[in-house]
């Protein structure tokens, strides 16, 4: 293999073959890689320590409704959210053939800006990256 000399390739697979403590240990940690973790000792912290039984809401199956139900409504909704989503797709290509209008026309020179990248990340709100 390139990059490998004689014997190269035995000493990663021996690296990566050894026990758990042994690493652990060169490197003056405990095995699972905590600082003092005592050896074979599992160390796992509590992600939320300073949460009270009360921050989490009832995830029980009542806290969700039932959507067979009213399906007419569920079927009303999906209805309105396609409608919209094709709204906002109209309106994002409506959006690009104007950018590309006032980019032709050189509009964003008016404002002494360097680009059309960075009038729009300047008066539009885009990311520069996003915006070339």
């Amino acid at each position: 293999m390139v990059g490998f000399d004689e014997g190269g390739m035995e000493r990663v697979r021996a690296r990566m073959l050894r026990p758990a403590e042994d690493v652990g240990k060169r490197r003056g940690r405990g095995v699972r890689g905590e600082r003092g973790a005592q050896r074979g000792q599992a160390t796992c912290s509590d992600p939320f320590p300073d949460a009270s039984p009360d921050a989490f809401p009832d995830v029980s199956p009542e806290a969700f409704p039932d959507p067979f139900d009213d399906p007419d409504t569920i079927a009303e909704l999906e209805d309105r959210i396609l409608v919209l989503s094709t709204h906002i797709e109209v309106a994002g290509h409506r959006l690009l053939q104007l950018v590309a209008e006032f980019d032709k026309r050189r509009g964003w020179e008016l404002g002494g800006h360097a680009s059309c990248a960075h009038w729009l990340a300047a008066r539009a709100g885009l990311d520069r990256g996003t915006a070339r």
